[in-house]
Order: structure tokens, then sequence, then C-alpha cells
């Protein structure tokens, strides 16, 4: 029996409110290649999806400034296991010089609009109590977005809604930074897991994209 051109505009267009109503994942960083208590760099390459975390502004010896300590599953995706998670502490040797120190994520939102990010975090009782969000366009000059959030003590999901922020939509590259503040001990520390960067596709774009299934349904009919 073949299938009725409205079946499958129904079909088409069925798949586009999905997508436009739930978003989807652009980018996602489970950080369960990093190997444990180690200073695993300041660039990082997500685990699907396109994008880039880089940590700025970090004083570190050895592996205490950048680390990784054990994960959690708290916003994981395919039921990835808790594995390890991106550790940031107030300081190096003595002192907290990590107060102030950045972690800036970029990503692609050509085509996408509403962007929300997402993630697993904890702070200990002298890691990082007031994190500031930023927002930019061009990866220099930022504007600040909302207030400094505080992490509970065990894992729990973070959200930054940049939805209402209409300069990110369709931006050629988005950058949203933390600036880390508060700590009071020197491996006092925020862990970071499970990121997801989730955005929706513009109208016209993912219009084009039901009209172009929804064609080539017809010609496999």
């Amino acid at each position: 029996m073949k299938i009725k051109s409205t079946s499958l505009a129904v079909m088409a267009f069925s798949a586009l409110a999905a997508v436009s109503g739930n978003g989807a994942t652009i980018a996602y960083w489970n950080f369960n290649t990093l190997t444990a208590s180690t200073n695993n760099g300041t660039t990082y390459a997500p685990t699907s999806g396109s994008g880039s975390i880089t940590l700025a502004g970090w004083t570190t010896t050895g592996s205490t400034g950048i680390t990784s300590f054990g994960g959690s599953t708290v916003n994981a995706l395919n039921s990835d296991p808790s594995g390890q998670s991106l550790s940031l502490q107030g300081g190096a040797s003595t002192g907290t010089p990590n107060n102030g120190a950045t972690m800036t994520f970029s990503f692609v939102m050509t085509g996408l609009t509403d962007p929300i990010i997402t993630f697993a975090t904890q702070k200990t009782s002298t890691g990082f109590i007031s994190n500031q969000v930023s927002y930019s366009t061009d990866g220099t000059a930022f504007t600040p977005f909302g207030t400094p959030y505080n992490p509970a003590t065990s894992y729990a999901v973070q959200t930054i809604d940049l939805s209402s922020i209409s300069a990110l939509d369709n931006a050629a590259t988005a950058f949203v930074r933390i600036t880390f503040s508060g700590a009071t001990g020197t491996t006092g520390n925020n862990r970071i897991d499970n990121v997801q960067i989730n955005a929706v596709p513009e109208p016209s774009a993912a219009l084009l994209g039901a009209f172009g299934a929804l064609a080539l349904l017809r010609r496999r009919r």
C-alpha cells in the first residue's frame, strides 16, 4: 500500500514539531576520558556534537588547580556511567589565586535559537560559591547574565537558560562564560559533569528540513 501524500506531510511536520518544541543537543561533554587526579589541560572537545570548553586564568601546580575527580550520572545522556568530572580548584599551592578564573563554552548557533546549557555540578565546603555567567557573540565583549549561582554540595543540575537572549540566535559562534569566585581553600573545588548545550532550529531551517524529508519520502514511493 502506498503512503498518501497527506500522511507523508503529517509525518514530516510531526517531526518538525518535535524538534522545534524540545530542541536538540548540539554539544555534550561527559568527561569520562579524563585521567583521575590529573591536570588534563585547558581545552576540552565535546564527547558528541561540536563546540569547545576553554579554561583561562587558572594557576596550577601539578594536578592542583585543574584536575579530575569522580563524576555523576546526573544530567548524563545515553546511560553514560558516572566516570570522571572536570574539577576546578581554588589555588595552586597557597591562597586562592583561581578566584576570577573562567570557563568558556563556545558553540555554533547558525540556524538555531534559544540556547540552554545544563550540567551537573557540586562544590566542596571551600569551593567557589559565586559563579557569574556572561555571554558574547565575539568572544571579547561579555555581558553578565543573571545573578551568580552557588552550587550545592552534592551533584545537582545547574541550568543556564539563554533563550531570552536574541543576540545569540543564529550567531556564527556563541560564547558563554562562567567566572568562578568565592573559594576559600587551595583544594576547595567545583566539579562539572555531563554538560549539555541544547538549542532549537530556527523555523525556516526546521521547515526546510521537514520539506526535504517529505520530498525524499515522496521519491521513495
